[in-house]
């Protein structure tokens, strides 16, 4: 009977919610949506301060920005975070979504590379929970499909809270800083760490660095800016615009020579090896542009002499001239022969790349230098070790192609090399001039990645083929000396770390190849650093990227990157040593 009783209830419930099907409902029908089915939400705002967009208003109102375009003016869009995807440690910024709902189930817009609240630094994905309700204020971009916030935006609204608007700068328009201080700015912030403030920067470009493709791409340009237009302490600036915010038309719309002025922040960029590029960052733009006459160095004075030939080579002056008749990416047909003196060594030669970079000038000064690229040794080959090392004062006659790269007048890479070296056109071998205790010995050179030290560990000690011993230790620093790999391979001496190099002979002169730097940041080591052996003797520098200890005489010698505090300071990066011995 229970049975039927149930069956019968069944039927009778089945009948009357049947029968209800037909009776229209008072109120209408509202399908109230659950989880993960998506609510429509009607575009508002002006993407205004005032008015900031909602997330609906701004994918209608950018609908139609073209790939690999970017907005002229910043727009606020209001909305709730629902999803942070990445913490970028090395711009202390984050990737999220924003929606018009806390649950994500509206349309999401992409925020990419964002700062917290007026700009401040992120340091990890928690500093921003998801539900919170934010206003971000930036350009918004189309890269290669996607519509999102560009990089350098920020939050100027968190869960109603408004940050304090910094409308304070560092210098005026009419009264901007110059590069130098700049750098000293850069130099005293923490690594990744940028000014809160905006910064009016006024200097000489040197030289543009991005590509066509990377242009035609972002529509951005990167370029390094000095006080004088020489690649001697120099900021990037990094991803600017051009005047007041607008996109540049052209990649030869700046041009080495040109004087700037740069509205962006200040930024200590480090990467993952710890190399620091010290930056204007991304968002910056142009206030100012005044064309230069094209060429970054100065411009030689005095007479244009020589023919270009071997037996009667131009002088700079002449080498010059002929350059700057080239049009900016061409590179002249014929090698030309020119003659001066090294006045700057940029990158010294190393066997890794067998060529060398620096300036020449007709009186070995700094006044009126020509740019050498990339050029070969002697008799056009590639520098190896036990090969002459060059030196600033050096006499040389150069012979290759010249070119207009970007605006700076060169030789072309590898299509160039030094025909005679104070008057020889051979190498003998060692030095061109001997410095410092009787170094007519043999010599013996290791380099950082034959050391067989782990990357990013603790170096300890190598011991050479000849049975010499190089032990590193952290001596009175606060870091222990460690090897990094890659591009830039190197044991790296930080502040008051010591290399004791421990021989059966008796060592004259020890020479170490350092990694190159980054516009004024060298890892060359302290300026008080030294070696002592038979004597206490101060390091030399001989380019950016080579320094020098000589007049050692003693079996034992011990390197010390010493300065006053135990931390900081100019980094000893080894990529190479050669030990020379005494007769």
């Amino acid at each position: 009977m229970k049975k039927i009783a149930r069956l019968m209830a069944l039927a009778f419930a089945t009948f009357m919610l049947a029968s209800c099907e037909d009776v229209p409902s008072p109120f209408g029908t509202v399908a109230a949506p659950s989880k993960g089915e998506a609510i429509v939400v009607t575009p508002s705002g002006s993407g205004t301060a005032a008015d900031p967009y909602n997330v609906a208003g701004v994918i209608e109102a950018t609908k139609d920005l073209a790939s690999g375009s970017t907005t002229t003016t910043e727009y606020y869009v209001t909305g709730y975070v629902t999803n942070v995807s990445q913490y970028r440690e090395q711009y202390n910024s984050l990737n999220y979504y924003i929606s018009d709902d806390e649950d994500g189930l509206t349309n999401k817009f992409y925020v990419y590379s964002g700062s917290g609240l007026n700009g401040a630094a992120f340091t990890s994905k928690d500093d921003l929970p998801l539900g919170t309700k934010v206003t971000v204020c930036g350009k918004i971009t189309n890269y290669n499909g996607t519509i999102e916030f560009q990089s350098q935006n920020k939050i100027v609204e968190w869960n109603g809270q408004k940050g304090e608007e910094t409308t304070s700068t560092i210098g005026t328009k009419e009264n901007p800083i110059s590069v130098s201080d700049a750098l000293t700015r850069i130099n005293a912030l923490a690594d990744g760490g940028k000014t809160s403030e905006k910064a009016y920067v006024k200097g000489k470009v040197v030289k543009v660095t991005t590509n066509q493709a990377n242009f035609e791409k972002f529509g951005n340009l990167n370029y390094l800016i000095s006080d004088d237009g020489t690649e001697a302490n120099t900021v990037t600036v990094y991803s600017g615009d051009g005047l007041d915010g607008a996109k540049f038309s052209s990649i030869t719309d700046i041009a080495a020579g040109d004087e700037v002025i740069v509205f962006g922040n200040l930024y200590k960029y480090v990467n993952k090896t710890g190399t620091m590029t010290p930056e204007i960052d991304s968002g910056n733009y142009l206030v100012s542009l005044t064309k230069g006459t094209g060429g970054g160095e100065t411009t030689p004075t005095g007479e244009a002499k020589g023919s270009g030939t071997l037996s009667d080579p131009y002088n700079i002056v002449a080498i010059t001239e002929i350059a700057s008749k080239l049009e900016q990416g061409k590179t002249s047909t014929d090698d030309y022969y020119f003659k001066g003196k090294i006045s700057t060594i940029k990158y010294s030669f190393d066997a890794e790349h067998g060529t060398a970079t620096f300036y020449v000038s007709d009186d070995g000064t700094k006044t009126g230098e020509f740019y050498v690229y990339g050029a070969y040794f002697l008799e056009n080959k590639s520098w190896v070790d036990g090969n002459t090392q060059i030196k600033v004062g050096d006499e040389v006659i150069i012979c290759g192609k010249i070119t207009n790269y970007n605006g700076t007048l060169e030789t072309a890479s590898k299509k160039a090399y030094i025909y005679s070296l104070n008057g020889k056109t051979k190498d003998e071998g060692g030095s061109s001039e001997p410095s410092g205790g009787d170094t007519g010995g043999n010599s013996i050179t290791a380099k950082a990645t034959d050391m067989g030290f782990t990357a990013q560990a603790v170096a300890t000690s190598y011991t050479m083929t000849d049975g010499t011993v190089l032990a590193f230790a952290k001596g009175d620093g606060s870091n222990d000396p460690k090897y990094y790999d890659g591009d830039y391979a190197s044991v790296r001496m930080y502040a008051k770390n010591i290399l004791t190099i421990t021989s059966s002979k008796t060592i004259a002169k020890i020479v170490i190849t350092t990694t190159a730097g980054n516009g004024s940041t060298k890892y060359n080591g302290n300026d008080t650093a030294y070696a002592e052996g038979s004597s206490k003797v101060t390091i030399k520098k001989n380019s950016d990227t080579e320094v020098e200890f000589s007049g050692l005489n003693a079996s034992t010698v011990k390197i010390v990157n010493d300065q006053e505090a135990t931390s900081g300071g100019t980094q000893l990066r080894l990529s190479s040593i050669t030990i020379t011995y005494a007769n």
